[in-house]
């Protein structure tokens, strides 16, 4: 369910960037940065011009959250 959710924002975000698009090529990916990461700033190949949509997840560590002050 959620990698339909993905794929529809994938591609109402192409459509919205076709006009100003160099060439006919895919603009958004849906793909995983973990690999980007490994790169440390070199070229990513042909993708280096779009734009790549992940889903991570995050969530609040509340033992490291900081209490209301007391004495």
């Amino acid at each position: 369910m959620i990698i339909h959710a993905l794929q529809i924002l994938r591609k109402e975000l192409e459509e919205f960037l076709k006009p100003v698009a160099a060439n006919d090529d895919r603009l958004v990916e849906l793909g995983n940065v973990a690999p980007l990461d490994k790169m440390q700033g070199e070229a990513i190949g042909n993708d280096s011009n779009k734009v790549l949509i992940t889903l991570i997840n995050v969530w609040e560590e509340k033992a490291l959250k900081n209490g209301p002050f007391s004495r």
